[in-house]
């Protein structure tokens, strides 16, 4: 179980985020768990490419290239990366199955 755990937890993690970025609410102001933001900073660069991948899954290029322009950048790149944790994964697997 542990092992299983630690396995898929990097694609779980992108995941759950992806999904969670895609289900906020881009209007409106909404509650945070950036600890910079807990602590009274405004700026964080974090936040601004959160959002901005928020806004690029509801599909407003434009807020989302204000908010951050690295996002636009940022999510492709999370994409790439989920695809080669299963790709791995998947191979890992296979070959497991057949010469374990």
């Amino acid at each position: 179980m542990k092992i299983v755990f630690r396995r898929y937890l990097e694609l779980t993690v992108w995941s759950v985020a992806l999904v969670l970025l895609g289900l906020m609410n881009t209007t409106g102001t909404h509650y945070s768990l950036c600890i910079f933001k807990l602590i009274g900073i405004e700026c964080c660069p974090g936040c601004g490419v959160g959002h901005s991948i928020s806004y690029l899954l509801h599909g407003d290029l434009q807020k989302s290239f204000y908010t951050h322009p690295l996002g636009m950048f940022a999510l492709p790149v999370i994409l790439y990366r989920m695809y080669q944790l299963s790709l791995f994964h998947k191979i890992f697997n296979f070959q497991k199955h057949n010469y374990g």
